[in-house]
């Protein structure tokens, strides 16, 4: 059985990701989340050569960040702005799975459709799934939210059987195909079948709780990239929980992404200002779920990671990639100092504009200190 849950980053979208995450406890079901997009946003990202930030909550911020100096390179541009969208909105995704599902795996996916009931439906024939679920009354998040008029339109032109999850989480089957549909599934209590000799999920968790406790640091570190999605997370809080910054500063340099992408997520929790440099680092990073963890990271840890981005703005004027994480990460303060460096770095050209403002800026800075 295949569930696809439509998001929009509302909390009453998000609710439908408790109870897809029951349902699949219950029967073993592949959960598919989907958000839509709409093109022509990023359409007009693209055409200043930008892209939009997104929250931890899974809200677009509104700020456009810089990607390329403009006019030659629009189509470059614009093909850009789609893959780093799609980037943001799937690690969106990926952090509400991780903070909804309770470890259960599932898959993510972005649908670029001006319709956002088209896009669900679409998403629901590409992945052959069995069931939708989506919330009601949804507020803001990624295109267009999945208010009633999107619901209803999914309901009339599913495939198949549609649940709604409304503000009281209360969720209630309609479908063209009621008659044939499913009723909800009750939530599991983890208990294995009748007869079988196989460890209650209760259990299981237990031993693995038992083995992140007793694992060296280093091991955690490793554990970074098991394939066993609770063992990654489990050992991903334990280093929280151990407040071990200089295991995952190394970490961040480790070769496998999911390393870093998930030693930048802990760090972001940490807030410490011994990770600045490394944080700093992975702005420039290959792999773009790793730079935007990194930049909500330096976000999260606010001023004490200003001065080190501005010298690194000096050092290496021409990284695109370094121009998003440092507008992302300077923008939201709103300090008078730090303005004419965000303006810059959403002016063309930044490589040119934006050091002469970040070193005024930096003297203001270290004169205050």
């Amino acid at each position: 059985m295949r569930i696809v849950i439509a998001l929009d980053g509302s909390p009453i979208g998000e609710s439908a990701l408790d109870v897809a995450g029951d349902w699949a406890r219950k029967t073993g079901a592949e959960l598919h989340l989907v958000t839509v997009i709409d093109p022509d946003d990023v359409h007009e990202t693209a055409a200043g050569g930008a892209w939009h930030a997104f929250t931890p909550g899974g809200t677009a911020t509104g700020q456009a960040l810089p990607t390329q100096d403009p006019a030659p390179r629009y189509a470059e541009d614009r093909s850009q702005a789609f893959t780093t969208m799609r980037t943001g909105a799937e690690a969106m995704l990926r952090d509400l799975a991780e903070r909804h599902l309770d470890g259960i795996e599932a898959k993510v996916g972005v649908e670029f459709y001006d319709d956002t009931a088209e896009g669900i439906v679409n998403a629901v024939r590409e992945t052959d799934a069995d069931l939708v679920v989506m919330g009601t009354r949804g507020r803001g998040g990624i295109g267009r939210a999945l208010l009633g008029s999107v619901a209803e339109t999914v309901v009339r032109e599913s495939p198949v059987p549609v649940v709604l999850v409304g503000p009281a989480m209360r969720s209630r089957l309609t479908s063209s195909h009621a008659d044939d549909a499913t009723p909800p599934m009750p939530p599991s209590d983890g208990a294995p079948a009748e007869g079988s000799d196989a460890p209650t999920q209760a259990q299981e968790a237990e031993e693995r709780a038992r083995r992140v406790k007793g694992a060296e640091t280093e091991t955690l570190v490793d554990w970074l990239a098991a394939p066993d999605w609770q063992l990654r997370r489990q050992a991903r809080e334990e280093l929280i929980d151990r407040d071990a910054v200089d295991a995952l500063t190394g970490a961040t340099r480790r070769r496998h992404g999911d390393i870093r992408w998930s030693a930048a997520k802990a760090l972001r929790e940490l807030r410490d200002e011994r990770s600045v440099p490394a944080l700093i680092d992975l702005l420039e990073d290959q792999n773009p779920s790793v730079r935007w963890t990194a930049a909500e990271a330096l976000h999260a840890i606010g001023k004490p990671s200003v001065a080190p981005i501005l010298r690194r703005l000096l050092t290496n004027p021409g990284s695109v990639w370094l121009h998003e994480g440092a507008h992302h990460v300077l923008q939201p303060l709103v300090e008078p100092s730090f303005s004419p460096v965000v303006d810059a770095l959403e002016g063309p050209y930044p490589s040119i504009t934006v050091p002469p403002k970040a070193n005024e800026a930096l003297k203001k800075l270290e004169g205050f200190e």
